[in-house]
């Protein structure tokens, strides 16, 4: 594998680095269109603006930007956009883009978007009650 890589000829291999430059960017934003896969369309992309009102986006991974990988595949962009934040950019005032998380896909809760929070009034936050229940027991469960 080396020696079809050519590393072999290398007279010392380079530090790892990040470059951020417009030429590397279009290269990158080219490779990423190019490997897409749609797998089914119906006619429906692209979007026609002239003809929608508003845009559902279901799920929270159009919330998070997923770009982090895992393992040897772990990358730090210079900066990620969002599925969602995309779609909102690329439409404008065009039409209304409604986000709803959806179901949940971690171990533990996430901390909730306080852009969908909303409380009994109406008004944008959140309202957390913590209940300390005393369970009475002859010998505790773990000694």
């Amino acid at each position: 594998m080396t020696q079809r890589a050519e590393l072999s000829k290398l007279s010392e291999v380079s530090e790892e680095r990040s470059v951020n430059t417009p030429y590397h960017r279009k290269v990158i934003r080219q490779a990423a269109q190019e490997a897409i896969v749609l797998l089914k369309n119906n006619t429906i992309l692209p979007i026609d603006l002239d003809k929608i009102h508003s845009i559902a986006i279901i799920g929270e991974n159009a919330y998070y930007p997923q770009v982090l990988g895992g393992g040897s595949s772990s990358v730090a962009p210079h900066y990620a956009v969002s599925p969602l934040e995309g779609i909102r950019q690329r439409v404008g005032k065009t039409a209304e883009v409604v986000y709803a998380p959806g179901s949940f896909i971690h171990k533990s809760l996430p901390n909730p978007a306080l852009d969908s929070c909303f409380t009994e009034d109406g008004d944008q936050g959140l309202l957390m009650e913590f209940l300390t229940i005393l369970i009475c027991q002859e010998s505790p469960p773990i000694s």
